[in-house]
C-alpha cells in the first residue's frame, strides 16, 4: 500500500513537471552536449532488467538505483531524455534531478565572526539536559520527580 502511494505521488509531481519537456523535439541535443541528471521511477510489477534496457533505450546511464523502491538516478547528453523516457513503457516517470531546498547557514552567535563563530556555534544546542525545566530533558527529569510542573513526553 504505502509503495502504491509513494508511486502515485511521484507519478504526479512527475507528469505535472514533464508535461513541458514533451512539447520539445525529442532527439535535441543538450547544450553542447552537456550532461543532465534526472531521477527516473520504475513502472510497478517491471522487472529491473526491463526498466534499465528503458532508460538505456531513451539514451540514458544509471549512476544510482534503488531496487526497494525503483528509483534511479540517471545521466545523459539527450536534450531529450525526458520525452524519450517517458514513452517506455516500463517506466512511470521522469523528472529532472535539482535541489528543492537547502538548509540555512548558521548564523554566529552574538555577532562572532571567524574561528569564535564556530567555537560560539558549536557551544549552542537544541537541547541541553539540565537547561532549568526546558525541553525533553527537562519534562522527563520533572515527570519522575513527582513535580506537577510539567507533563512527561509520551513515546512516539
Amino acid at each position: 500500500m504505502r509503495r502504491t502511494a509513494l508511486i502515485a505521488a511521484c507519478a504526479v509531481v512527475t507528469t505535472a513537471l514533464a508535461i513541458p519537456a514533451f512539447a520539445g523535439p525529442s532527439k535535441a541535443p543538450s547544450a553542447a552536449g552537456q550532461t543532465k541528471e534526472y531521477v527516473v521511477l520504475y513502472k510497478d510489477g517491471v522487472s529491473l532488467d526491463r526498466a534499465r534496457a528503458a532508460v538505456k533505450s531513451a539514451g540514458g546511464t544509471i549512476v544510482k538505483e534503488n531496487t526497494d523502491v525503483g528509483v534511479a538516478t540517471v545521466r545523459t547528453t539527450n536534450g531529450g531524455f525526458m520525452a524519450d523516457a517517458g514513452h517506455q513503457s516500463a517506466l512511470e516517470g521522469v523528472a529532472r534531478n535539482r535541489v528543492v531546498g537547502e538548509a540555512p547557514k548558521a548564523a554566529p552567535a552574538n555577532g562572532a565572526k571567524g574561528a569564535n563563530a564556530t567555537a560560539a556555534a558549536k557551544g549552542r544546542s537544541v537541547e541541553k539536559e539540565g537547561t532549568g525545566g526546558r525541553g525533553a530533558a527537562a519534562l522527563s527529569k520533572s515527570s519522575g520527580s513527582g513535580s506537577s510542573t510539567g507533563s512527561a513526553a509520551e513515546p512516539l
